[in-house]
């Protein structure tokens, strides 16, 4: 009489293993693009609001974060306003930011990319350089062309999307306004955007 294998062949544990493993990739893929677009939904959020508090405070103080915190005297970055949003290395100097939030506004973050990655630096070569630079929000303004303040300026809030609009970036937004003040250039000791992995840009007008 033939006795019954209740056990498994190699080849079926072999294509038990292959499924699993097939499964899993699918998983870990479909929970990295879920972890991405939350990321860069954040990143939307936050420049959304940073846009709000800089106009907020370019109708109130008639400039657009480019000259001196009005509660301390203290001026706001190191470039006129210009270049990693919450970066200052001049001694007695604020970080843009801590201009915004010393008058009430931009108070709901911490606005800091989803990264965690802060400017340690004024100057950042290269992108995609974890927390030194790369992946922090950045500011440009342009003035004498806006429609608000004395000085008519127009700002420019940058991030490092994960998965930017057009697969790469867009700064076709950017054809209507000069390269030397729209973050697409050095400006002062500003790195251009481009040149720290910046690929999202919001307008504020």
């Amino acid at each position: 009489m033939k006795k019954l294998s209740l056990g498994f062949t190699a080849i079926e544990m072999l294509i038990v293993v292959v499924i699993m493993a097939t499964l899993a990739g699918i998983v870990i893929v479909a929970y990295n693009g879920t972890q991405n677009r939350a990321r860069d939904g954040k990143r939307y959020s936050d420049l959304s609001a940073l846009a709000e508090s800089i106009q907020l405070y370019r109708q109130k103080y008639q400039n657009d974060v480019t000259t001196t915190d009005p509660t301390t005297g203290k001026t706001c970055g190191d470039n006129g306003g210009n270049g990693w949003l919450e970066y200052t290395a001049t001694a007695g100097n604020e970080s843009i930011l801590t201009c915004l939030q010393n008058v009430g506004y931009a108070n709901g973050g911490p606005y800091i990319d989803p990264s965690g990655c802060v400017a340690l630096s004024p100057n950042i070569s290269a992108p995609g350089q974890t927390c030194n630079g790369s992946g922090a929000y950045m500011k440009f303004t342009c003035t004498g062309i806006g429609p608000y303040g004395d000085d008519n300026a127009i700002s420019f809030l940058y991030a490092e999307l994960t998965q930017p609009p057009n697969g790469s970036n867009n700064f076709s937004d950017l054809s209507a306004y000069s390269s030397t003040c729209d973050g697409q250039s050095a400006v002062g000791s500003a790195p251009s955007a481009p040149s720290v992995g910046m690929n999202y840009v919001k307008v504020v007008q």
